[in-house]
């Protein structure tokens, strides 16, 4: 008959490599999930920059209506574009592509206010880039005939 000592021979070894396993497990799921984590940060984070891009050309835009109304769309319908990459001033221009990681497009078409003074109204549509990330913000901006007459920049 055989000790109960030369029966458990082995025994440790087998549960070692199964504690083994499951431990490489458990590091190998943290792993991708930490990595997981760190795409969805960074996506978000671009996605967010692109949002203030275009933020940034809306802002641009109502500036440069406010600082000289005639520069912008003069007829019911017509539209201007406004472009700019990072860290250069936005001109107006008939047509608008960016290719570079970081800037914004911008255009402004006058359209017909719905009241019945004779004020000035613009829908802007802003387009902001972020590498591969896109956001758009469109926003209706009034301009008071009263400001364009007297060139009152703070009506």
């Amino acid at each position: 008959m055989k000790s109960p000592q030369k029966k458990q021979r082995g025994a440790t070894l087998l549960v070692a490599l199964v504690l083994l396993l499951l431990l490489t497990v458990l590091a190998l799921t943290s792993a991708r999930t930490a990595t997981l984590q760190q795409r969805m940060s960074s996506n978000l984070q671009q996605q967010n920059q692109a949002f203030q891009a275009a933020e940034n050309g809306i802002t641009a835009a109502v500036l440069r209506l406010n600082k000289n109304a005639g520069d912008g769309p003069l007829k019911v319908g017509d539209k201007k574009q406004l472009c700019a990459r990072a860290g250069s001033f936005a001109a107006w221009s008939n047509t608008c592509t960016l290719t570079d990681e970081y800037g914004y497009e911008v255009t402004v078409e006058r359209v017909q206010c719905g009241n019945e003074r004779s004020d000035i109204c613009f829908a802007i549509t802003s387009k902001g880039i972020h590498l591969n990330h896109v956001a758009t913000h469109q926003q209706g901006y009034l301009l008071s005939v009263q400001c364009v007459l007297t060139e009152e920049r703070d009506c």
